[in-house]
């Protein structure tokens, strides 16, 4: 039977879901750990892995700047409230589902990242 995995948009954590193709399976679904909205990660279906944990820190390329804009973009996040850091190649790097959740709803108002899943604010 297939595999659907879930991550919880609130506090990370990720579930199993095993049932026939023939069942429909929801799209979002309570978190058993902490009753928040787990979303879908279909990553983490089509990877194969038994836990749809992202590993942090992640580094995404979706939400990354250029080399030369990093020390701007540092203190941009650093002004709405948000410590942020960046690789040398501009990747930011955000250290769980809530610092990248808080950094799309504060700094980067309006984008979603999917680098790692379904986890993000929709």
């Amino acid at each position: 039977m297939p595999r659907y995995h879930y991550t919880c948009g609130k506090c990370g954590d990720a579930t199993l879901l095993v049932q026939p193709m023939s069942k429909r399976r929801p799209q979002r679904k309570r978190c058993p750990k902490c009753g928040g909205m787990a979303s879908r990660d279909v990553a983490a279906d089509f990877a194969g892995r038994d836990k749809s944990k992202a590993k942090w820190p992640l580094k995404s390329w979706a939400l990354g700047v250029h080399p030369d804009q990093i020390p701007d973009a540092v203190a941009q996040a650093k002004a709405k409230g948000v410590d942020m850091s960046f690789a040398p190649t501009g990747q930011a790097i955000f250290k769980s589902p809530k610092h990248r959740r808080e950094y799309c709803q504060k700094v980067a108002v309006g984008t979603i990242d999917r680098d790692a899943g379904y986890s993000d604010p929709s």
